[in-house]
């Protein structure tokens, strides 16, 4: 069953694709971010698809009475998998030329889950940075989390919807508003908790999708005909405004605010007035209806497809200058649409031909399946295929700098009871991670130590312990029980450390923080903020690479010391490393020397350990910071204040040989 071609419903899918694509481009003025809510155009399609999706079960089940799920899932898989299944190859082998082992690595990790449909679940589980940050944009594959989430709709809610109309019919339109209801509530008190779950996960996005679902219902079973009683010109005045509104939110909405929430609802509705509300005669069907707007939306699905791995490749090949280069982020979009356009006459409408019978589609997707899994499990198995790039050692080095990750840490067992060593707990975010490897990197520390650590911004410690919830952004507590195994090792530890990166939020709060955990009689100890980089503000030259260096692999131009290495294929000597090590300290954030002076006083006023964390590395009187360790390891993983595997051991080091941890 074929649904009557609506234009308007073409151009509402061309504003939320340029959007999106508009938002990943970066584009900022006089220093400001533009279309800075562009992100949005994901909930646009998520509207338009339960929609449409809806209405196709509906009207069969009007008509029938029946409902062919194999013919449901056929169509989806025509429109769906060709398109994305050529795209993927595409960026596979572009992956293969263009990436470093780990990236290459990461990206047949996300093609091999969304070759079953969650790579939602993929993103959300491995990496420790949220869909906005700036680590995102070098993952090719990101974007396919939001067609994992339609696919999990779409494989879920026909049988439901099925299932409801054959035996509860009447109460079809009451269960989906409360699907819509409950969702929206689970997304909006979640939101501000688990940022990242709620962006990636179906139950917190199924109020998006149910909203499309309710017109439909409105629409098939006929009470769109209630709404003839509203005047064709207040239609036509809802309209506009929901035309506007989505408009200022793709160029306002503060990614900073929690997202899908209540904050999202204007957003929601205003896409669901223009669907109800809109009809031939209407301004806002007429704009959304143009010749421009309608071709767009007809290829929007392979521009989403193309726009993202383009961006991301360009962002590995030309790091952080990528992103002053206006003219080239052009190009890529018009190179996108391009290719939206060949794939979409190609690829799209020839496997949604009638012509093309589903066994032959199914046969030549199964090889395709086969073809694109068998090189990708190989290319994990063979860790990215480092030996294709033909590094020396001093070159690999760089290219494979490893850090711990937090998608696992440890944090998930009490303290021995009984021990008589002390029991020291460390409470932070990523910078007391790496703090808390630095420490138990080291035997000797260990054997004198029992240390834990706990994922918490320091902030929240009272709302956490007091309140059993963590309410606080940027939380890892992704389950209750690990956050009371968190809280249990607090009560019990016997000093407590508090090692994060000093944000405002959490500077503002210390001394609440320090004064609530006082009371029960802990030693507390506070340790400064560590080495964090600005990127140069000045235009790098072009790297001088050895031969067997393509410039097109090289992301890390502004660390002097792998820069050097890679530029020269060595290790510098004595007097190049001052001079190098003199770079680090001019790119040294003032913040972090102004925090930890604040920190410091804190410290005095309320009668509480300091460490200065900072001036193991770094010295200002010599204006310098170290960049390596004592066996010619590179130290910093990152510009963040994050510190290399090799680097927390030598970390480690520094700090037992300060004798830092004698607290009595």
């Amino acid at each position: 069953m074929k649904l009557s071609y609506r234009p308007e419903i073409d151009g509402l899918r061309a504003i939320a694709v340029l959007s999106v694509v508009l938002y990943h481009a970066k584009f900022s003025f006089m220093g400001e971010n533009l279309f800075t809510g562009g992100f949005l155009g994901v909930d646009i399609f998520f509207v338009i698809s339960g929609y449409l999706i809806t209405k196709l079960i509906f009207l069969e089940l009007k008509s029938t009475n029946k409902f062919s799920f194999s013919k449901f899932y056929q169509r989806r898989i025509r429109r769906i998998l060709p398109a994305l299944f050529f795209i993927t190859i595409i960026t596979a082998i572009l992956g293969y030329i263009l990436l470093l082992p780990y990236s290459f690595k990461e990206l047949s990790q996300s093609i091999i889950y969304q070759l079953g449909f969650i790579s939602n679940f993929y993103f959300w589980s491995y990496y420790h940075f949220g869909y906005m940050s700036e680590n995102a944009l070098l993952l090719p594959f990101l974007h396919t989390w939001s067609l994992s989430v339609e696919e999990q709709f779409y494989l879920i809610v026909p049988i439901i919807l099925f299932l409801i109309y054959r035996f509860l019919k009447k109460y079809l339109n009451i269960l989906i508003i409360t699907g819509l209801v409950l969702s929206l509530i689970l997304a909006n008190y979640f939101s501000p908790i688990y940022k990242s779950l709620t962006f990636y996960m179906l139950p917190f996005r199924g109020w998006e999708l149910l909203a499309g679902s309710l017109i439909a219902y409105h629409e098939v079973f006929n009470i769109k005909k209630n709404l003839n009683f509203i005047n064709s010109s207040i239609r036509n005045f809802l309209s506009f405004v929901s035309l506007l509104t989505i408009t200022v939110y793709i160029f306002l909405f503060d990614s900073s605010l929690s997202h899908p929430s209540l904050y999202s609802l204007l957003l929601i509705l205003s896409v669901c007035i223009i669907i109800l509300f809109s009809d031939k005669h209407s301004y806002v069907t007429k704009i959304l209806s143009s010749k421009i707007l309608i071709g767009i939306g007809l290829i929007s699905y392979s521009l989403y497809l193309w726009h993202y791995p383009l961006f991301s490749f360009a962002r590995h090949i030309y790091g952080s200058s990528f992103e002053k280069m206006i003219i080239f982020k052009i190009l890529i979009i018009f190179t996108s649409i391009l290719l939206s356009i060949f794939t979409f006459y190609f690829i799209e409408k020839r496997f949604r031909s009638p012509n093309l019978k589903f066994p032959k589609v199914k046969s030549i997707l199964v090889c395709i399946i086969i073809l694109i899994l068998v090189p990708n499990w190989l290319i994990i198995k063979n860790d990215g295929y480092g030996n294709r790039l033909n590094l020396s050692e001093f070159q690999k080095e760089i290219m494979n700098i490893e850090a711990y990750s937090l998608s696992n840490f440890e944090q998930n067992k009490n303290f021995i009871k009984n021990n008589k060593n002390k029991n020291v707990l460390i409470v932070g975010n990523s910078h007391g991670y790496d703090f808390y490897k630095s420490l138990t990197s080291n035997e000797k520390l260990k054997e004198n130590l029992n240390i834990k650590f706990f994922f918490a911004q320091t902030h929240c410690l009272e709302d956490i312990i007091i309140k059993d919830n963590d309410l606080c952004e940027r939380t890892f507590n992704r389950d209750k029980k690990k956050m009371r195994t968190g809280i249990k090792n607090l009560l019990e530890s016997d000093i407590i450390i508090l090692k994060t990166r000093w944000y405002p939020k959490s500077l503002a709060n210390i001394e609440d923080t320090i004064n609530f955990l006082k009371e029960y009689n802990k030693k507390i100890v506070i340790v400064s903020d560590f080495s964090v980089f600005r990127l140069p503000e000045e235009k790098i030259a072009p790297l001088k690479f050895n031969k067997n260096i393509p410039q097109k692999i090289f992301f890390r131009e502004s660390f002097p010391l792998e820069r050097f290495i890679l530029e020269y294929d060595r290790f510098p000597n004595k007097e190049e490393l001052k001079e190098i090590e003199k770079k680090y300290f001019l790119l040294l954030k003032k913040d972090i020397l102004e925090n930890n002076e604040f920190l410091e006083n804190i410290a005095k006023k309320l009668n509480v350990h300091f460490l200065n964390h900072l001036d193991l590395i770094c010295d200002t009187k010599r204006k310098t910071c170290t960049a390596s360790t004592s066996n010619k390891n590179i130290l910093h993983s990152d510009n963040a204040g994050h510190v290399t595997v090799k680097g927390a051991k030598f970390m480690g080091q520094k700090i037992l040989q300060s004798n830092w941890l004698n607290i009595d």
